[in-house]
């Protein structure tokens, strides 16, 4: 299995320079999923969690021809912050 790196936003911006080529893949993005339907996404899955007034928010897509499904867990609420929240896998 392989293993999951979970990314804060400082590293993506030191990973991923937001420039011409970023700008255009998610352009491309967009339109795969908008206009070509190349892109199955199901809809967001939440989890209400009224002690601390929020949600999560799981989206995720198939995308024919890349080798894994990708994923973003989204945590919202009032009074917790999202480093609050770990992610297990096994």
């Amino acid at each position: 299995m392989p293993i999951i790196r979970i990314l804060t936003e400082p590293e993506l911006r030191q990973i991923i320079p937001l420039d011409v080529d970023a700008v255009k893949c998610t352009e491309g993005a967009f339109r795969a999923l908008a206009v070509d339907d190349a892109v199955e996404m199901p809809p967001i899955l939440r989890l209400d969690v009224p002690k601390s007034r929020g949600e999560v928010d799981v989206k995720t897509a198939y995308i024919p021809g890349l080798s894994g499904s990708p994923s973003k867990l989204a945590p919202v609420s009032l009074t917790i912050r999202s480093s609050a929240f770990r992610v297990q896998t096994g």
